[in-house]
């Protein structure tokens, strides 16, 4: 597929780390007009520009006509259903900071698969449920998409869980096996993975090194 090359395209960060990081990201994919911030937002400040703060994109048009046409429940409601499964579909990372016990975890993009493997019978409410309910909106209407009779997304989502006290399970409870859907960078990562991404760079390196004859 071609690129499209538009208007140049500029990324901050409170640094430089990773607005550069993602910068070199999108040159290798093929955009050309593609900048980093030079000291980031701290210099944008040093130079007494104005930072906006909040956020100012208005809600995308998919999201404002879903939360318009899929029900959603305040979180007090979560457990008058039965019976009932709550799917948290927020990020690995998400899901460990805190969801409502008993929760299972399958992200947005892998809720048609995860539903399936489910198996659940038309007369279980499904209720979907994220950290800011953003997701969950779009993921109740994944769950009218696929047939579901009975969902709903918790309005609001894990912000207004934990605005009413409710409690909180957290950790990877019921997560059978290594989350794979957040790259995690630097300190985030462990030894054992440092030291295997080192070797991979070590080998690329020498794959790559100029012929000294």
């Amino acid at each position: 597929m071609a690129v499209v090359h538009r208007a140049p395209l500029v990324f901050a960060c409170d640094g430089i780390a990773r607005a550069a990081l993602t910068a070199s990201w999108y040159r290798q994919m093929g955009h050309q007009h593609v900048y980093a911030l030079d000291g980031g937002t701290s210099a944008w400040t040093a130079a007494e520009r104005e930072l906006e703060t909040g956020m100012s994109r208005p809600e995308p048009t998919i999201l404002a006509e879903t939360r318009d046409t899929v029900p959603q429940i305040p979180a007090r409601n979560i457990k008058g259903y039965t019976p009932a499964v709550v799917l948290h579909v927020g990020t690995s990372q998400e899901f460990a900071q805190g969801h409502p016990p008993g929760a299972i975890w399958t992200p947005r993009a892998w809720l048609e698969r995860d539903l399936a493997a489910l198996a659940l019978g038309q007369d279980t409410m499904v209720i979907a449920i994220c950290e800011d309910g953003a997701q969950s909106l779009l993921a109740a209407r994944t769950l009218r998409e696929l047939g579901r009779e009975r969902y709903c997304a918790v309005a609001g989502g894990m912000e207004a869980y934990r605005a009413l006290e409710l409690s909180v399970e957290t950790g990877l409870t019921g997560v059978m096996s290594p989350p794979n859907d957040v790259l995690s960078f630097g300190p985030q990562r462990g030894y054992a993975d440092m030291q295997h991404y080192l070797r991979w760079e070590t080998a690329l390196g020498d794959k790559y090194a100029a012929d000294p004859s």
